[in-house]
């Protein structure tokens, strides 16, 4: 459960199948991805996920062919190199955020709320990991989780391409960034994670970029699963205020 107070109102967020405590009376609930619907009004929420309870043998062979070779590439002939966060590196913490929002400015995507971020790190469900080459200092791929309850969730993929035309170079960075997907799984399933989220996946046709998001992700293997989001209004005074913000939206 994260739990933070904003314009006086009381906000609990509860992911997956998480269920508010006995004596917590917050104003609002938003439930993320949770596996049946919460509220009268919830939008629906696809996304990829893959079972950590197989054997690390059956879980590679979920893998398509040309990924385990770009995995192998990037192990044996890059040498990269992965950096796991602790939790407690305030430099690491930065470093990601700092990467992620120039990554988001250079691809046209929204910026990251870093206080969420620490909401998520203060209550202990934050994971953050980075790759890079033996032969640079400088990570290539970032990557951000929520981690709760036997499961993980990818929140943030970021990538330095820092609007490259060097094919090669965009084709080491592709390679990395698959590598440490790779890492983090078998990294989740040594921790005692049993279940994996890729963060979304888009159920429509028309995105050509969403659509190549979805072959990344399914290069891996997994299993397609409907959550829903939803927010639950529980004070009047919620519910007045989002009455208001209505109002003032029709103008």
């Amino acid at each position: 459960m994260l739990h933070w107070t904003s314009r006086g109102l009381e906000i609990v967020e509860l992911w997956f199948d998480e269920v508010l405590p006995q004596g917590v009376q917050p104003d609002i609930v938003r439930h993320r991805q949770a596996f049946e619907p919460k509220a009268a009004v919830a939008s629906d929420f696809y996304t990829l996920t893959t079972d950590l309870t197989l054997d690390p043998e059956a879980l590679l062979a979920q893998v398509q062919k040309e990924t385990r070779y770009e995995i192998r590439r990037a192990q044996e002939k890059d040498q990269a190199l992965l950096e796991a966060w602790d939790g407690k590196d305030s430099a690491f913490f930065d470093q990601f955020v700092a990467f992620y929002q120039e990554f988001a400015a250079q691809k046209g995507l929204q910026a990251l709320d870093p206080q969420h971020l620490r909401l998520m790190a203060s209550a202990g469900r934050l994971d953050l990991s980075r790759a890079r080459i033996a032969t640079e200092a400088e990570a290539l791929v970032y990557h951000a989780h929520y981690r709760h309850g036997g499961r993980a969730r990818l929140l943030h993929s970021a990538s330095r391409f820092r609007g490259s035309s060097d094919s090669g170079f965009r084709a080491l960075v592709g390679r990395v960034n698959r590598w440490l997907h790779w890492q983090d799984l078998t990294r989740f399933k040594a921790n005692g994670t049993t279940w994996y989220d890729w963060g979304g996946w888009y159920e429509g046709q028309e995105d050509q970029d969403r659509l190549r998001i979805n072959q990344f992700k399914e290069s891996f293997g997994g299993t397609q699963l409907r959550t829903y989001n939803c927010e639950v209004l529980r004070s009047t005074k919620a519910r007045i205020l989002a009455g208001i913000a209505r109002l003032l939206g029709r103008r």
